[in-house]
């Protein structure tokens, strides 16, 4: 239930925050952190400058990954089959939209949500415009991450180890590209697609020839993954690290040890909790 920050000039974890439950997904909008708590069944928003809580929007159900775009913030629901968007200007939920079955993570760019459905293995496309599905495109058994980069939309296929290339014009898979086992997070950065996975491999997808390569010295897991300029920001779930991954070199330039900050507990002891906000919410 702790978001740790992470200052990029010192490579060290500088602070946390408790937002009392279990933290999920996180992206940022409209100069705040988003974070998804599935306890509790809500959105917390961030204020990055006093790292106190905004507000708590309530989800109806168990909101895992988060995504921004087009002004406003998606959050998906696993446990109900749903994806939820929030109108940041008054902090509500203001469409709730039904998708596949199992779905994880959100990707929101140029007029177009995509939601992976792990079970069954596809994407669901929603126009924000009229909060209505307007495609599922069928990918691979395990959709799971989901990113736009190049005209294309790129999942990775969990249980069949491989990245799926959606066509955004047209809305079909125009390549399956094989990757290592278990491809989990994946990010653009530097002119390619790099797909990180929990087994402890990363690769490189040069979009010119969909093509994908394994890299030297990417010996981490891959359990989400953020982009700063050619900077990759991967957290290793297995190995409770941040690791900073230069796309341009093609190397690892930092590893951030978030327990050598502290364990569990001692992020929750330790965590930001100002007086006039309950440390649960």
């Amino acid at each position: 239930g702790v978001i740790v920050q992470i200052d990029p000039e010192t490579e060290t974890a500088v602070d946390s925050i408790d937002i009392g439950g279990s933290a999920s997904g996180v992206t940022f909008a409209e100069g705040s952190v988003w974070v998804g708590n599935r306890t509790a069944e809500s959105v917390v928003r961030l204020d990055p400058e006093t790292n106190r809580v905004r507000a708590a929007i309530p989800i109806a159900g168990s909101p895992l990954g988060l995504a921004s775009g087009d002004g406003t913030v998606w959050a998906v629901d696993a446990s109900g089959d749903k994806v939820h968007r929030i109108d940041p200007v008054d902090d509500q939920v203001v469409a709730t939209v039904g998708v596949g079955e199992d779905p994880h993570y959100v990707a929101v760019n140029d007029g177009a949500a995509w939601v992976t459905n792990v079970v069954g293995g596809s994407v669901t496309r929603i126009d924000p415009a009229t909060d209505e599905v307007v495609a599922t495109v069928e990918t691979d058994i395990g959709a799971l991450h989901v990113i736009e980069a190049q005209g294309s939309v790129w999942v990775t296929n969990n249980l069949s180890s491989s990245v799926s290339r959606i066509d955004r014009q047209t809305n079909e898979v125009v390549a399956t590209i094989e990757v290592e086992s278990a491809p989990h997070a994946h990010a653009f950065a530097a002119g390619s697609v790099w797909v990180g996975t929990e087994s402890g491999w990363l690769s490189r997808i040069d979009p010119a020839t969909n093509r994908a390569t394994i890299v030297d010295g990417a010996d981490f897991d891959s359990i989400d993954m953020t982009v700063d300029g050619d900077d990759i920001w991967v957290a290793d779930g297995t190995h409770g690290t941040v690791v900073r991954f230069d796309a341009a070199a093609a190397a690892v330039t930092a590893t951030i040890d978030l327990l050598e900050f502290g364990d569990c507990e001692t992020f929750r002891n330790e965590a930001v909790t100002p007086p006039d906000q309950p440390s649960s919410v």
